[in-house]
Order: C-alpha cells, then sequence, then structure tokens
C-alpha cells in the first residue's frame, strides 16, 4: 500500500502556474500598468501640443502687436515730418521732428530683420502673408526715400516740387497704412485659424 506521503504529485504545467492567486495578482498588476502608463503618455504627448499651440499662437500674436507699434510709430513720425512741411514750421521745431523721425526709423531699421524672421516662421504656412509682408516693406523703403527726398527742401520752399514732394509723401503714408492693414488682417486669420485647429 502506497501511504499518503509517498503520492508523488504531477508536476504543474505552465498554466497551472499562472492560475495562483499570486500569479493572477502580479500579471494583472503588471497588465493594469502598462495600460495607465500607456494612456498617461497619450494625454501627457496631447497635453504638451496643445502647449505647444497655445505658446506659438501667443507668440504670433505678440509678432502682429510688435509690428504695428513698430511701423505705427515710423508712420506717426513720417506724418509729422510732412505735417511739419505742411505747416512751414521753423528750423528749430523742424530739427525737433526730424530727430523724432529719424529715431522711428532707426528703430524700425533695427527691428525689421527680427519681425520679418518672426513672420516667416510664424506665418509662413500662407502665401498671402508672404506677399502682404513683401507689400508693407516695398511700402516702407518707397516712404523713406520720399522722406529723404522732402528733407532736401526748406519748409519755407513754396515751389510746386516742394508741394509734389508733400504730396507724394502722403500717398506714401497711405499705402503703408493699406500694407499694414492687409498684413495684420491676414496674420490675424491665420492666428485666428491656429486656435481652431488645437
Amino acid at each position: 500500500m502506497v501511504e499518503a506521503g509517498d503520492q508523488k504529485k504531477a508536476p504543474r504545467s505552465f498554466w497551472g502556474h499562472l492560475n495562483q492567486p499570486v500569479m493572477v495578482t502580479v500579471i494583472g498588476g503588471l497588465i493594469v500598468f502598462l495600460i495607465t502608463s500607456y494612456i498617461q503618455n497619450f494625454y501627457w504627448r496631447s497635453q504638451q501640443k496643445f502647449l505647444r499651440l497655445q505658446q506659438r499662437t501667443e507668440v504670433a500674436e505678440g509678432v502682429v502687436e510688435e509690428l504695428a507699434k513698430k511701423v505705427g510709430e515710423l508712420r506717426a513720425a513720417s506724418a509729422s515730418l510732412v505735417g511739419a512741411h505742411e505747416q512751414r514750421y521753423e528750423r528749430k521745431q523742424l530739427n525737433e521732428v526730424i530727430d523724432r523721425y529719424d529715431t522711428a526709423q532707426k528703430d524700425w531699421d533695427e527691428s525689421e530683420g527680427v519681425l520679418n524672421l518672426r513672420i516667416e516662421i510664424y506665418f509662413a504656412e500662407d502665401s498671402r502673408t508672404n506677399d502682404a509682408s513683401a507689400r508693407l516693406s516695398k511700402s516702407l523703403d518707397a516712404l523713406d526715400d520720399d522722406v529723404s527726398e522732402l528733407l532736401r527742401y526748406t519748409t519755407a520752399d513754396p515751389g510746386d516740387a516742394h508741394k509734389q514732394s508733400i504730396k507724394k509723401c502722403r500717398d506714401a503714408i497711405d499705402d503703408v497704412d493699406g500694407a499694414l492693414g492687409s498684413l495684420q488682417s491676414q496674420m490675424i486669420k491665420e492666428v485666428r485659424a491656429s486656435r481652431v485647429n488645437k
């Protein structure tokens, strides 16, 4: 007779080992850990993408504001200079207006390259923005040329060439206004479109 202690137990199969409560708990825990890690990673990446888009939108809005400020300052200084010629300022008053114009022009020259680079970076997706930016640059260059021509005249000069130069400057200021408005409009459309795509 065989006693109970002498019986050999049959070796457990692989599935038999996995069917133990401890193993089921460990494997279940690993599966839950892997799934939750994947879900957390997915949501973290989604959040990072959203934050990058939000940051990009904020920077793009800043570019629009800075462009309007710098061009506005230059436009106002140009208009003041034209107004000084129209009102026939005395030389001392005219020199103050010229100094303000020179300062605004210098500020624009210093910031133009950076602004154009930012426009290329943040608004490069639409060729209409690039075209509007090129139109603004061309209008500002024409305004600078016209103002330089106007500065050849004294404010007391009543000649037709002086009056024509004043008119040319006024027209150039209007062109800058139109080009700036067009560029800003296009940039704002792109900013709004990027918000919708979030």
